[in-house]
């Protein structure tokens, strides 16, 4: 990203809410890429370390590590944005591709929560009625890359509609 080396979404996304002297430090190699603990596996360090980045990010996070807010580090406007391009740059990359594109144009994706409670980027479906219940911004926003690649995918496959219609 032009922004920086950040080792996860989750880096990129809470370092981007600050300060660039700030943000630095959630950049690969930064302080909050740091091992938390030398004995565990490969993916629990990993898991470890973007809780930490979330963990610094958060309100209580950012005074105890002394980080300052930039400008528009609360938009959500702002954050939506952020995510979405965090997320298109992650699911350009190799399984992380095939592995959204697996999920096909038609199926909802929901991001659930892991607290039970529902809040701007996560939805459950509601037992009784099948409805979504929480805003699921995460989840839209995985569906908007997800049919953003299949249609450069279709236009790379096939041309798109306007050159076709020329070729007749």
């Amino acid at each position: 990203m032009s922004e920086g080396v950040f080792p996860s979404v989750e880096h990129y996304f809470q370092g981007m809410k600050f300060i660039p002297e700030d943000r630095a430090r959630f950049m690969k190699g930064g302080e909050f890429d740091k091992k938390k603990e030398t004995t565990a596996s490969s993916a629990r360090e990993e898991i470890l370390k973007g809780r930490l980045a979330k963990s610094a990010g958060s309100k209580s996070g950012s005074s105890m590590y002394n980080l300052t807010l930039a400008a528009d580090g609360l938009d959500q406007e702002v954050a939506k944005n952020r995510m979405k391009r965090a997320l298109q740059r992650k699911f350009e990359q190799g399984p992380f591709k095939s592995l959204l594109l697996e999920t096909g144009g038609v199926r909802q994706l929901i991001h659930i929560p892991t607290r039970g409670q529902t809040d701007f980027w996560t939805g459950k479906r509601d037992k009784k009625t099948g409805e979504i219940v929480g805003e699921n911004t995460m989840g839209k926003l995985l569906m908007e890359v997800r049919d953003a690649m299949l249609s450069a995918d279709c236009s790379d496959k096939y041309g798109d509609e306007e050159s076709l219609l020329k070729d007749n």
